[in-house]
């Protein structure tokens, strides 16, 4: 609440440390039971193994990246291989018949990472860092980030192709900015996002991996329901 209250990103260090700690994150232990399992890489179904070759040896300017809202159907395990922080356990979300998009596993490489968006429906989010490092740019709602223009309707945005792009161009010009927010994540980190804040996430190292809820909390709900019967196209 200290955080939620006033709309504040945090990164709660060691929030999922017990979570970290298992070995089923560990880069051999994923192959092994999951190699050959197919997960959702830049649009296309991709073999576990495959994809991982590919990560850690790639040098695009843009890296391709896991990032799976049905990997639960992919790989059941992994579904029931960490728990919702305890922070984050009040989630009107799970209320809802059918549920929109709440729940992403997040696998990747150096550079790649998640471009400017706001999360959607509504919602806050938790992010939890399992291995490697994650870099966190944030703006505050209605402080749209220098290069990205969204579409009046709030469907799309034109931004630069690339988050390398981006930070060439932009991010001098954003760490002068008084509401810009930076943050970095580790292993075991959970990072709060509230809803309506924009933010940018960089993978720092070659191998890294997270799991990432969309929830609506108590006191977010009048938010969420406000976007649900006043601007339903908006809605994921």
């Amino acid at each position: 609440d200290e955080f939620e209250r006033p709309g504040l990103p945090v990164v709660l260090e060691g929030a999922a440390a017990d979570v970290a700690a298992r070995d089923t994150w560990d880069r051999d232990v994923l192959l092994a039971r999951f190699g050959a399992r197919r997960f959702h890489v830049g649009g296309y179904a991709c073999a576990l193994e495959d994809f991982l070759g590919y990560a850690a040896a790639n040098v695009d300017d843009t890296p391709l990246y896991l990032f799976d809202k049905r990997f639960a159907e992919a790989a059941p395990e992994l579904g029931a291989e960490y728990e919702v922080p305890e922070y984050f356990r009040d989630d009107l979300f799970a209320l809802t018949e059918p549920r929109p998009d709440w729940r992403w596993l997040i696998v990747g490489g150096a550079r790649s990472g998640s471009a400017w968006h706001i999360d959607p429906n509504g919602s806050s989010a938790w992010n939890a860092t399992l291995r490697g490092r994650k870099r966190w740019l944030f703006f505050p709602p209605r402080t749209t980030p220098p290069g990205v223009r969204p579409s009046a309707d709030g469907l799309d945005l034109v931004a630069p192709l690339s988050i390398m792009e981006w930070v060439t161009a932009f991010y001098k010009e954003a760490r002068a900015h008084p509401h810009f927010v930076e943050a970095h994540s580790g292993p075991g980190d959970v990072v709060f996002v509230p809803r309506g804040w924009w933010h940018c996430v960089v993978n720092q190292d070659d191998f890294t991996v997270a799991v990432t809820q969309n929830f609506v909390s108590p006191r977010g709900l009048y938010a969420t329901l406000d976007l649900l019967r006043f601007r339903p196209h908006l809605v994921s």
